[in-house]
């Protein structure tokens, strides 16, 4: 039983992983720092992945990219390759590292989507070693992983991020001569669609979002001893503006807590 709620709690992490890319790594100095830190990505293997390498080649970057945007994109991208593959058990070093290199990101500005992922797996680190210990601690380490949750989907929210993913809109090719007295026309609509295409990604990037913080929320407050009106008193503080969501994970968490006695 151990295993499987750990499993659940931690699944609320891997989730956000759907919105990275991967490509391979270059030494090229030439190569922007986001597709060196997507090559060193694309090395993972699975299980037998030298997370320890990746992040050595991360941190090695430092040396060219220094500035306070760049040390917070390689803090937060050393975070993510620490809780892609979720976590084995409460005692896995990669939680500690997680949290880490989480906090270390968030000392420095990062995007709006980066943030919101971080203050996710940083709220996954918090509670990930405490999910079956004694219930002093759990209650203890409960309220410091809801209070980094609620501030990452309160900038969702204030993003206005959609209850629903939509299908992205289609981005046409077109191949058509410079002398075509509609070439600028068509110029102008293949620009509208890969601005709408992007926009419409950006959204459901925050649909996802949105959706693994409600989740964290209920899981950790669906999880006993439970007390409902704990997480209420932060929601509400923590969420103002947005007492409809407040509402729906409430509904949630009472949904839930049946269920979990029943197991």
């Amino acid at each position: 039983m151990f295993r499987n709620k750990f499993r659940h709690l931690m699944m609320v992490t891997i989730v956000i992983t759907c919105i990275m890319n991967s490509k391979g790594y270059s030494a090229d100095p030439n190569v922007s720092l986001d597709t060196k830190l997507i090559r060193i990505i694309s090395q993972d293997k699975g299980n037998g992945t030298n997370i320890q390498n990746q992040e050595d080649q991360c941190l090695s970057l430092l040396s060219d990219y220094n500035s306070p945007e760049d040390k917070g994109k390689i803090y937060a991208k050393i975070a993510f390759i620490y809780s892609s593959h979720g976590y084995s058990s409460p005692n896995d070093i990669r939680i500690k590292k997680t949290g880490e290199y989480c906090r270390k990101a968030l000392d420095y500005p990062l995007d709006l989507l980066t943030t919101c992922e971080t203050y996710t797996r940083l709220s996954g680190s918090e509670i990930g070693p405490y999910i079956d210990a004694p219930e002093t601690e759990f209650i203890k380490a409960r309220k410091e992983s809801i209070i980094t949750c609620l501030k990452g989907l309160k900038l969702v929210l204030d993003s206005n991020a959609p209850k629903e993913w939509r299908q992205p809109p289609g981005v046409f090719k077109y191949v058509v001569n410079d002398d075509n007295p509609d070439y600028n026309r068509i110029v102008q609509e293949h620009e509208r669609q890969i601005e709408a295409r992007r926009h419409s990604e950006i959204e459901n990037k925050l649909f996802i979002l949105r959706r693994a913080l409600i989740d964290r929320c209920v899981v950790l407050y669906a999880h006993k001893p439970y007390d409902t009106e704990e997480f209420v008193k932060y929601a509400q503080d923590a969420l103002k503006g947005h007492e409809d969501a407040v509402e729906e994970i409430i509904a949630k968490i009472d949904e839930k807590i049946p269920q979990q006695d029943k197991k």
